[in-house]
């Protein structure tokens, strides 16, 4: 009642199976052990019992493969896009707080100069950019769950999205924008303020 002919984005369909012993076109067989010395006797079992049908085989598994081959390739390119996109935001994250604190040189240099320890700096740096990040992910997040769903509805039988890929996500860009912070107050710390007053 429910054999799957093609892959996964039709539904299931009734199939029969008769036995033909007369001159068998195809023939489904289950080896443990699908070496090329067992493929040989099958082929001679087949050269010997079976005339006018000349042996070829093929595995099951590489059959669905060729059935899957359009999500694999969609997989690919989604992983390649995602890539790009993670390291275009990166780049922007990296270049943001570096123009946000070369304009703050001044006064991070008059809070290093009246006390103020690196996390007191970051933590005064990184509230904007958590601000940022945020938004960021309330509008990312609908929108690429729209997307998803859109993609999914074509599949019979689907799976349901985890909201911890969203998560996920969040993670890391807010680990990356923390990295990017730590290294530009580190090089902001080692500057000597007075001459940084001096130059602004």
């Amino acid at each position: 009642e429910n054999f799957r002919f093609y892959g996964l984005e039709r539904d299931t369909g009734p199939l029969s199976f008769r036995l033909n012993t007369d001159s068998p076109e195809k023939v489904l067989i289950g080896l443990q052990n699908p070496s090329r010395e067992n493929i040989a006797r099958v082929e001679t079992l087949w050269e010997q019992h079976i005339t006018g049908q000349p042996f070829s085989h093929r595995f099951l598994d590489d059959y669905f493969q060729q059935h899957l081959e359009k999500e694999y390739a969609v997989k690919n390119l989604l992983m390649l896009f995602t890539f790009v996109s993670i390291l275009i935001a990166c780049i922007g994250i990296f270049g943001a707080i570096n123009i946000r604190l070369e304009q703050s040189l001044k006064e991070t240099s008059i809070r290093k100069i009246l006390g103020g320890g690196a996390v007191q700096l970051l933590s005064s740096n990184y509230g904007e950019y958590a601000i940022s990040i945020t938004v960021g992910a309330l509008l990312a997040f609908p929108f690429s769950l729209f997307v998803l769903n859109r993609w999914l509805e074509k599949f019979d039988h689907k799976t349901s999205i985890d909201p911890d890929v969203f998560l996920q996500s969040v993670l890391i860009v807010v680990a990356f924008c923390l990295l990017a912070l730590l290294y530009h107050m580190v090089r902001l710390w080692r500057i000597n303020p007075l001459e940084a007053i001096k130059n602004e």
